[in-house]
């Protein structure tokens, strides 16, 4: 249940702009710890709350409530973020990254609707890049606007050896523990030549599961783990479950007053497939229909309940996020030419596209392919445009013979067939 914020803390916070700025917020979830005087709730707005304005209401309520700590998460509009959010990003990410202190000095920001450009005039673009700061700003705007954006740096190309990028890590460690300090710096000290290693970049995998997990950006929800189960292990008795799958049968539609987004899909990791829905406010689900598609490798973390609108049970997702899956690949030293293929143009033989059949040949190192579809050559076209000549496409046909010097009954008549 929602509760406008000065129904709660309007005492506390009713001082002229600040008052004004929450009276238009919701509080949509508050969580206590009394043993440790903890206060951690979840703010609603419909317009940008800049971070100034959190930071003074959190200490306004700390001190009022007495409390050890106040920490007020907000959730914004996806419309609302713009380059004007920067200087909020840019006290998160110092208080955060402590390696980042000194590097945003007099940088600037654009953002295109998809990509937010940070223009760094003080040199640290390596540096940033080493210790996570653009992902760090990247998962920020998702869980406070739930939009997905890129993060780039633009500006000097400065390594960690640099003296005054040394001074400035030094004089950000020492405001922060040495165990943390010693933690930066291990990410920090890398020269030129470490950063651009030509050596293969070591993917976090799991065995028997063919996902890259150094990959998953979640688009939804909380975080999702790399403990998977097989989706043909998991029951309703479970409870909740964390599995892998690719999309299919995806379908969106929103409801009647326009606010909220019923999205269903299914997913099949190759042992099984499961009907998972998300049933959510419009506005929290910017990123699950921008980056939800067919065919897209997804990890889910959610419950399994019974859906009595579809009359089956569906996973309920509580968190998302896609991943790239590990491609297969033909690792034979004489590789083979498929000489008998059928496409989505085969009727209840095929279901692929002629270009994906033909560039995954490529993709494996194949010299030629053949099409063979059941009575029709309509897969032809495609199949040239896809190869590109980089591969040769045998063009063949599965026909049907029948021996035209027998007769047959017909209406009552012998005739030639």
């Amino acid at each position: 249940m929602e509760n406008n914020f000065f129904s709660l803390f309007g005492e506390i916070c009713d001082n002229g702009e600040l008052g004004e700025i929450f009276s238009h917020c919701s509080v949509i979830n508050l969580k206590i710890q009394k043993e440790k005087r903890l206060m951690e709730f979840d703010v609603s707005a419909d317009c940008l709350v800049k971070g100034s304005a959190v930071e003074e209401a959190q200490k306004l309520i700390k001190n009022k409530l007495n409390l050890e700590n106040a920490v007020i998460n907000m959730h914004m509009p996806s419309e609302c973020f713009s380059e004007e959010y920067f200087g909020t990003i840019v006290s998160e990410a110092k208080r955060s990254i402590a390696a980042s202190n000194g590097f945003f000095k007099d940088s600037t920001a654009s953002f295109d609707g998809k990509t937010l450009k940070i223009n760094l005039t003080r040199g640290g673009l390596e540096v940033l890049k080493t210790c996570g700061c653009d992902t760090f700003i990247e998962k920020l705007v998702l869980t406070r606007f739930k939009r997905q954006i890129d993060v780039v740096f633009e500006g000097e190309e400065v390594t960690a050896e640099d003296e005054r990028v040394i001074s400035m890590i030094k004089q950000a460690e020492a405001d922060i523990p040495k165990s943390a300090a010693k933690d930066i710096h291990k990410k920090e000290d890398l020269t030129a030549s470490e950063s651009n290693s030509s050596k293969p970049k070591k993917h976090d995998v799991v065995e028997g599961v063919p996902i890259y997990f150094e990959t998953a950006k979640p688009i939804y929800g909380n975080k999702v783990s790399k403990t998977l189960t097989p989706i043909c292990k998991i029951s309703p008795e479970d409870g909740s479950c964390t599995v892998w799958g690719d999309v299919f049968a995806l379908e969106t539609r929103e409801t009647k007053d326009g606010r909220s987004v019923i999205i269903t899909f299914n997913i099949t990791d190759g042992t099984y497939s499961y009907s998972c829905k998300i049933f959510e406010k419009k506005i929290n689900c910017e990123a699950v229909l921008d980056k939800l598609k067919n065919g897209v490798t997804v990890i889910i973390k959610g419950d399994i309940t019974f859906d009595k609108w579809s009359g089956e049970n569906m996973i309920l997702p509580k968190g998302l996020a896609t991943v790239e899956k590990i491609p297969q690949t033909d690792d034979a030293e004489e590789k083979r030419v498929e000489l008998h293929l059928h496409t989505k143009m085969s009727m209840m033989d095929g279901m692929t596209d002629p270009a994906v059949l033909v560039k995954r040949a490529i993709a494996w190192g194949h010299k030629a392919i053949a099409i063979t579809d059941h009575g029709v050559v309509q897969a032809y076209p495609e199949a040239v445009a896809a190869a590109g000549g980089k591969i040769k496409i045998i063009y063949g046909m599965e026909a049907y013979f029948i021996d035209d010097t027998k007769r047959c009954f017909y209406f009552g008549q012998m005739e030639g067939i």
